[in-house]
């Protein structure tokens, strides 16, 4: 995933000077997303939403690059259509984007009515899959069969939970939406650590109103000829769905931070190109917010924020680090014993469990049965006959003094500490 960002955005800004963009409107892009903590942040996580950026930023690099040939245009096509398998929040507004950059590409002569059919078509082609699961997940269609792929329903899903509600007055809940959205983005924080650090205020203030900044002056110099601003006009207008619509938090506006950022760095080469004195003293104060910001921010994520993240998270039995619960699962084995009873790692079939244990111990599947046995979350009342080894975080051990006449080894895994007692007959 991150491997993926970084590539998007060094694509993205070799198509600006492949366009001949202003080299200030370049650098300043360039310095708004390399700086961009929420960027930072959402590139870390693997999560399934979150590669809608880097597919997103790839999309438009390639519609950039498309003034060098039309293959390009078609790769672009391809990826927004791609976009509908990266996150649901999207859906609301793909629509209008396809139909908007198709269109932007027939009025700059990159497509004609023949190739607007041809990426139809292919677009039709891929998202075949996922009309599939649409209709029997939310059209009533029983489960089938389709070519190699059986199509049936997900025991629930989340696309309600980023939507806001449509019961009630619509309208306030669309303000409502809008503002805590504007409110997130001034202060840097959505209320979820995953996605946002709090205490960076200034440096989201900042951004925002540089953003500001350079959509005022697009308007003002009324550049109708500038394919980037041409672009990135198509596509702010195409998003406005998802600012009403869409609930407001980092993961659900990941587009619209996006856009934003583009919108601040044009705002940044706008600061850049003005060569006045007061333009040089804005210059030296943005520039200096940046680095120190920047700074203050990688310490913190390097340093603290692995940990701090971590304990924010450590509902019972959820584990965030995988290499570290592979290593105490490793550990648990040394033991030799039949069970393991208070394991900090979900089961499949326990409540709110996941599948973390299987990607780790990778069993075979005739043999799951056996593995939630020998794996278990619950701590038992008494000791059980056989073999076993019990679990207990160390700031606990008063709780189960059952356990307590059984040898005993230390464990650590996400920054908490387990008292292991075991019996081997």
């Amino acid at each position: 995933m991150a491997l993926l960002t970084v590539i998007s955005i060094v694509l993205l800004v070799h198509s600006l000077y492949k366009n001949e963009v202003n080299a200030n409107i370049i650098t300043g892009i360039t310095l708004s997303f390399t700086t961009a903590e929420w960027l930072l942040l959402h590139a870390h996580c693997a999560m399934d939403c979150n590669i809608v950026i880097p597919i997103f930023t790839l999309a438009l690099a390639f519609i950039l690059l498309g003034k060098n040939g039309k293959g390009y245009n078609y790769v672009a096509i391809i990826l927004i259509t791609l976009m509908t398998y990266c996150y649901v929040g999207a859906w609301i507004v793909l629509p209008l984007l396809y139909i908007g950059i198709e269109v932007y590409l027939y009025k700059q002569d990159r497509f004609n009515k023949r190739d607007i059919l041809i990426s139809s078509v292919i677009s039709v082609i891929l998202l075949v899959p996922i009309l599939c699961y649409i209709m029997v997940q939310f059209m009533g269609v029983k489960p089938f069969k389709f070519l190699w792929f059986s199509v049936v329903p997900l025991s629930q899903t989340r696309a309600s939970d980023s939507m806001i509600p449509f019961n009630g007055n619509m309208i306030n809940s669309m303000i409502a939406n809008v503002v805590s959205g504007i409110s997130q983005v001034l202060t840097g924080n959505d209320g979820w650590l995953q996605e946002s650090i709090p205490g960076f205020a200034v440096f989201y203030f900042m951004m925002f109103m540089i953003a500001c900044y350079g959509i005022v002056k697009i308007i003002k110099l009324k550049d109708k000829n500038n394919s980037l601003i041409q672009l990135i006009s198509w596509v702010s207008i195409s998003i406005l769905p998802m600012v009403l619509l869409v609930e407001a938090n980092f993961t659900h506006w990941s587009l619209v931070l996006f856009v934003l950022s583009v919108w601040s760095g044009i705002g940044l080469g706008f600061i850049f190109n003005n060569s006045s004195k007061k333009a040089l003293m804005a210059k030296v104060a943005v520039l200096f917010i940046m680095i120190l910001s920047t700074i203050n921010f990688t310490t913190f994520f390097f340093k603290d924020f692995p940990k701090t993240e971590i304990v924010t998270n450590q509902l019972p039995g959820y584990t965030i680090n995988f290499k570290d619960s592979k290593l105490f699962i490793e550990h648990l084995n040394k033991l030799h014993v039949d069970k393991y009873y208070g394991v900090p790692i979900y089961n499949q079939n326990q409540p709110n469990g996941n599948v973390e244990l299987l990607c780790i111990e990778h069993p075979s599947p005739y043999k799951l049965n056996q593995f939630e046995e020998k794996y278990q979350n619950q701590l038992p009342q008494n000791i059980q006959d056989g073999s076993a080894a019990y679990i207990v975080p160390k700031d606990q051990v008063d709780k189960y003094p059952q356990f307590q006449s059984l040898p005993s080894k230390e464990m650590q895994m996400n920054y908490t500490k387990y008292i292991v007692y075991y019996n081997k007959n």
